[in-house]
């Protein structure tokens, strides 16, 4: 207890502290207002998993929901710097929606006040980690991140789980170890710089007068650590293996949130001003050389991604391999470099939490009813389960990439803008990858809405009203979106507008 409170006065008060070590040190921290005004919201995360710990089981899951009310409440307003403000969107949106969801999911299972404290711990963790305010802030928050969301991967405690648990920490804290030494580079000696959100002044003033290869090589070393978060191949193998075994309520931000800290941390040093000393560096085809390095693994993630997932009968291993695929187009359009191209990736970024969220919710739902993660198991479920499976319809529909859904403008601005920077090829990989998901997703949708329920098949009942509610809140989100993408496409737009 005295460990994790002086974690959170650290994180909460860091700015002062770390002033009265700079004075003995010599060297100067740089302050941030950007970080002040969420103070709050890390406070109140911190409280409430406490309280949940502490043996208010009952009470956690609306302690959970309050405060992730109260999060977003805070972002939408409070001011922020474009990047953090599509990232805080993110996260504390997906808090509430996976706050409401468990109510439900969680009503009958163990170490409830265990699942609550480590939840919002890691939503706390999230929400600091795209507000930080410094380069120490940053990596602080991703390592606790990363251990929080452990406990939340094996908190079924079969031996399943513990094994998926313990190969997610062990890579993406062995991912954190490669990362480390690449921030102290770029950060420069004696001085803790600006970086995270805000984009300027420079996310890490130690490039300035460092030669391009101690740059280039300092930035694989943090792209080690945020392509092991974000899944892509070949960092990947722990990603197929913690969304099967997690709590469907924890495999929905696995795969919709915690992934895409990743892509956050790849638009802010990449992207952004660290990226620019080598961006230009001439690579193939017509990119960079960081961009191609981008396209050539987007590209093997997207199609090992797409084509496991035709393999596999377990639901939640389909969504896992399919999380991958999409992680592919994304990793593929941010090598493009373009102002537009990132934009699509930020945009994409944005509705395929909504959509892989959804779809994750849904498929727990089934798996709490038909007690089988098998496809074969939720034959003619739409007639059982018709809000759920109505829900989840809508979610694969736009991952299909069909109007009138958020997914299609994600799909469509991505290619748009591969076609725009002249690269045709590029454009027709992601065609040919959305083509190769449209057959399973096919197939979902076939099982669920279309087959009869098998005669003799145990009767399913509808999910509870929390974990409807939920799901059907993603659904209006990804048809909002899609009758109105102008509202999260101007998000993106801005964040990728300061980062480029």
């Amino acid at each position: 207890l005295l460990l994790a409170g002086a974690l959170a006065v650290f994180g909460l008060f860091r700015t002062p502290i770390l002033s009265l070590f700079a004075a003995a040190g010599g060297f100067e921290v740089a302050h941030s207002s950007a970080h002040a005004s969420f103070w709050i919201l890390y406070l109140g995360a911190f409280a409430a998993g406490f309280v949940c710990w502490l043996g208010m089981e009952k009470g956690g899951a609306y302690v959970g929901t309050i405060v992730s009310a109260l999060a977003l409440a805070a972002v939408a307003l409070s001011p922020a710097a474009p990047l953090s403000q599509l990232f805080l969107v993110l996260v504390t949106a997906g808090a509430l929606a996976i706050s409401v969801y468990s109510i439900g999911y969680m009503a009958h299972g163990e170490r409830q006040g265990w699942y609550w404290f480590f939840l919002l711990l890691t939503f706390a963790s999230l929400a600091g980690i795209v507000s930080s305010a410094s380069a120490a802030g940053l990596y602080g928050y991703w390592e606790l991140m990363t251990f929080a969301s452990f406990f939340l991967v094996a908190h079924e405690a079969d031996p399943t789980a513990r094994s998926a648990g313990l190969k997610y920490y062990v890579m993406c804290a062995g991912g954190a170890f490669f990362m480390l030494p690449g921030i102290l580079l770029l950060t420069g000696e004696g001085q803790l710089a600006a970086v995270g959100a805000t984009v300027a002044p420079p996310l890490f003033k130690g490039i300035v007068n460092m030669p391009l290869p101690w740059v280039q090589g300092a930035l694989a070393l943090c792209l080690a650590g945020f392509g092991v978060k974000a899944g892509i191949v070949p960092l990947h193998s722990w990603l197929p293996d913690a969304h099967p075994a997690a709590p469907s309520s924890v495999s929905g931000p696995l795969s919709g949130i915690i992934t895409k800290m990743g892509f956050f941390g790849i638009a802010a040093v990449a992207c952004g001003q660290m990226g620019h000393a080598m961006a230009a560096q001439p690579g193939y085809f017509g990119l960079s050389w960081f961009g191609t390095g981008l396209a050539f693994l987007g590209a093997a993630t997207l199609f090992y991604g797409e084509l496991m997932a035709l393999r596999q009968e377990d639901i939640k291993r389909m969504l896992a391999y399919s999380t991958l695929g999409q992680i592919g187009e994304i990793t593929i359009v941010l090598g493009l470099g373009t102002v537009l191209a990132t934009t699509a990736g930020f945009f994409h970024i944005l509705n395929h939490a909504i959509m892989k969220d959804l779809l994750f919710l849904g498929a727990g739902a089934l798996i709490l009813r038909a007690g089988s993660r098998k496809l074969a198991e939720f034959q003619g479920a739409a007639s059982q389960m018709p809000v759920t499976c109505a829900c989840m319809a809508v979610g694969l529909v736009s991952i299909m990439g069909l109007p009138p859904f958020a997914g299609f403008y994600g799909k469509f601005a991505m290619i748009q803008a591969a076609v725009s920077a002249g690269q045709v090829a590029i454009a027709a990989l992601i065609l040919l990858g959305s083509f190769i998901g449209v057959i399973y997703y096919t197939r979902i949708l076939s099982t669920l809405v279309f087959m009869k329920r098998p005669a003799g098949a145990p009767e399913l009942t509808e999910a509870p009203c929390s974990m409807q509610l939920a799901m059907v809140a993603l659904a209006s989100a990804s048809l909002l979106f899609g009758l109105v993408p102008d509202l999260p496409y101007g998000l993106a737009a801005a964040a990728a507008a300061a980062v480029s």
